[in-house]
């Protein structure tokens, strides 16, 4: 019998109910708890507006800040694919278009929820994290210089599972639970096992069956995002991200309808360092903005409100 992929109810996240958070927003409404720590704001940030339009203006946006702080990447379970191959001198790119999205008996998979590629050792040769647009994952063969098997060989079959990250389960643990389709277009490789330089382009990519606990051996935090101050902001914020495995990350700020409004950087960072990064807002218009960072090892999201 085949299951439905279980899904929280859209009025309740992770435990608490929309009526329980809209009743929090007492703590943001003109009292003296607001007044109090919004005039310190006001101050300190030299804001055009009154305490009372403040307090308003934090009032309408507190329920979209908790609920994003319930459903997204705060509330993703990490990863258990922490080591995955990497640079081992010859890869091979997968690419899922946006309008291919991956489905768990056929639902589709969430933003946050990691599509992965292992190998016939059940090593993971490559990942992304879903974020509902055209997605790439860069699958790493072996290094054949060494005696380990750290990626894909030659003509070895790709396997895809699911890292279903609200529900902390990994479903296609068994290749026989996953159905996938390649393009059969050049330049495209329509037989989906690993070569050097190849292109698979998926047209399809539904997995059934029931999910399995993920191992929990060997993971460990592999970033600190600190907390952007201050927040609220005008026009200025700051945070600060610790990688513990160098790696190539991309920082990129969002509004509250999901267009990209800026990107705070893009490429290598070495680890060992506190790296520092600031959101300049001068030309965004008030509302609650998404920093969401994409990395080899991980990824993760603050929210700062801008107060204008």
């Amino acid at each position: 019998m085949e299951l439905a992929r279980p899904r929280p109810d859209s009025t309740t996240f992770s435990g608490a109910t929309e009526k329980g958070l809209v009743d929090n927003t007492h703590r943001l409404s003109p009292g003296p708890h607001c007044y109090a720590d919004t005039l310190r704001l006001t101050k300190e940030l030299s804001f055009p507006h009154t305490v009372a339009e403040v307090c308003d203006m934090l009032k309408r946006t507190i329920l979209s800040l908790l609920l994003a702080s319930f459903v997204g990447t705060g509330a993703l379970a990490k990863s258990p694919f922490v080591e995955c191959a990497v640079r081992t001198g010859q890869n091979a790119s997968v690419f899922i278009r946006a309008d291919v999205t991956p489905t768990i008996n056929g639902v589709a998979i969430e933003e946050g929820d990691e599509i992965v590629v292992l190998g016939q050792n059940g090593a993971c040769a490559g990942k992304v994290v879903w974020t509902g647009e055209t997605a790439s994952i860069t699958i790493w063969g072996d290094d054949e210089m060494t005696d380990s098997v750290d990626g894909l060989r030659v003509g070895e079959a790709l396997h895809f599972v699911v890292f279903d990250a609200s529900e902390n389960m990994i479903f296609g643990s068994a290749p026989t639970d996953v159905g996938v389709a390649f393009d059969t277009e050049f330049p495209f490789e329509h037989v989906g096992e690993y070569r050097a330089d190849a292109l698979f382009n998926v047209l399809y990519l539904d997995i059934v069956g029931d999910p399995v606990d993920p191992p929990t051996a060997g993971v460990v935090d592999s970033f600190e995002l600190g907390a952007p101050y201050p927040n609220p902001f005008n026009p200025l914020t700051t945070f600060e991200l610790e990688v513990h495995e160098p790696q190539d990350v991309a920082i990129h700020v969002y509004n509250s309808i999901g267009q990209q409004v800026a990107s705070l950087h893009n490429g290598f960072l070495p680890s060992g360092l506190q790296h520092r990064f600031q959101f300049e807002a001068s030309g965004l218009s008030s509302g609650m903005y998404l920093i969401r960072v994409h990395a080899e090892l991980f990824s993760a999201s603050k929210s700062v409100i801008l107060l204008k």
